[in-house]
């Protein structure tokens, strides 16, 4: 009889939770996003909807780690040889 109260008790009260994933699903795959992989949708979605908000978390925490394991700032000048104009072209499909 215990297992089936844990079992019960596990259950949700109302769809609300559910509710509020697919409403967070429908923000991040728009008609602009509709080619997005599926594990690309299922991160994003995850974090969306099990984050912190935006003004609790800690993100130069998390920049000055990500910048000390030698990785790149968004600011940091490009590095490597550059790559010639009709090389960038076919890469992106562009023939011209």
């Amino acid at each position: 009889m215990r297992k089936v109260l844990t079992a019960v008790s596990t259950l949700p009260v109302s769809t609300a939770e559910c509710e509020r994933g697919f409403s967070a699903m429908n923000h991040i795959l728009t008609d602009g996003r509709n080619r997005m992989n599926v594990s690309t949708l299922h991160n994003l979605l995850f974090i969306s909807v099990n984050a912190p908000d935006v003004a609790s978390f800690p993100a130069r925490r998390f920049a000055e780690m990500w910048l000390k394991q030698g990785h790149h700032a968004a600011i940091d000048p490009p590095t490597g040889k550059q790559k010639k104009e009709a090389e960038v072209r076919h890469q992106s499909g562009l023939f011209s």
